[in-house]
């Protein structure tokens, strides 16, 4: 079973990164009160609130609720603009240029096994260059093919 990641102790990188900024913001915002564990740890959950808490100070309460409502407007779009499948996951992207590299490199590798016994006895090198590439040319169009078959398999996901 994994084990559960303790998100009340949190290194000084652990939440520079959680937050997305450098161990020095972290140290110049210890100095402004931020929330630090007896053991000089991290707890995520405070270190959130004491940040929305920090990036909302001086922010009138209309500025800071249009702010909230434009978070709100983003994460909407964001949402409907995935439902209508014009956002993919990144795992999703990853899955597929996997798939499609090992594909492109199963036909590579094929070429060799496919043209050795035709090209065995040829010597004239136009030949041999017009074969290699009318095979790199049928590679290459059932490349196509299967990328634009991944493509819509990842459109309807």
């Amino acid at each position: 079973m994994a084990k559960r990641r303790d998100f009340t102790a949190l290194t000084q990188k652990d939440c520079a990164d959680m937050h997305g900024v450098d161990v020095r913001t972290i140290r110049r915002w210890d100095g402004e009160g931020h929330p630090r564990n007896d053991d000089a740890t991290y707890s995520a959950p405070e270190s959130i609130r004491w940040r929305i808490e920090y990036e909302m100070k001086g922010l009138d309460a209309t500025a800071a609720r249009a702010w909230r409502d434009r978070e709100a407007a983003t994460k909407l779009a964001l949402a409907n603009a995935r439902e209508r499948g014009r956002l993919i996951y990144a795992d999703q992207v990853a899955e597929v240029l996997t798939t499609l590299a090992a594909d492109l490199s199963a036909r590579h590798d094929a070429l060799p096994g496919r043209l050795a016994g035709e090209l065995a006895g040829e010597t004239d090198a136009a030949v041999i260059r017009s074969r290699l590439l009318d095979e790199l040319r049928n590679v290459r169009a059932a490349f196509a093919d299967a990328s634009q078959t991944l493509a819509d398999k990842l459109g309807d996901a």
